[in-house]
């Protein structure tokens, strides 16, 4: 859920939102310039995620089978955020993360994503007693990034 709903405000607030005169560029930490990183295990995007006027840089990735992430807010100027990474769950069996397009077109480019698709499988730590397997569960989601 906090994937979907973060990932749906990439992109906010864009340039246009704001009035010319105030000068906001894509590098001033008010202004979010929507999908950095697209890959299929690491996505970084730009958006206001917790509404306080400040663009957060957001990452989730996949390290080992630890899924990780970091939200901080963007630093105005040229210069690149730190990441702060948190675990958010262990055990990831696999994590694939797919990009489309405004045409339904699967995409590697970060500019021209518009919708993800995030498929997250995880597994138990212990050997079920019963069957002797490790219990497994799958979330599928997909989420349209409104603002871009």
């Amino acid at each position: 859920d906090m994937m979907e709903r973060e990932i749906r405000l990439a992109g906010f607030p864009k340039v246009t939102y704001y009035d010319a005169a105030l000068g906001y560029t894509t590098n001033s930490n008010t202004i979010s310039s929507g999908f950095v990183t697209v890959n299929s295990t690491d996505l970084i995007f730009e958006g206001d995620i917790n509404e306080d006027g400040i663009v957060d840089v957001v990452e989730y990735r996949l390290n080992g089978t630890v899924l990780e992430r970091s939200a901080v807010a963007k630093p105005g100027g040229v210069t690149a955020a730190t990441p702060a990474f948190k675990t958010l769950a262990e055990n990831v069996r696999s994590l694939a993360f797919t990009y489309f397009d405004s045409g339904g077109n699967s995409t590697g480019t970060a500019a021209n994503v518009k919708r993800v698709t995030v498929d997250l499988n995880l597994s138990t730590n212990f050997v079920d007693p019963e069957n002797r397997r490790l219990r497994t569960v799958s979330a599928t989601t997909s989420a349209l990034a409104k603002n871009l």
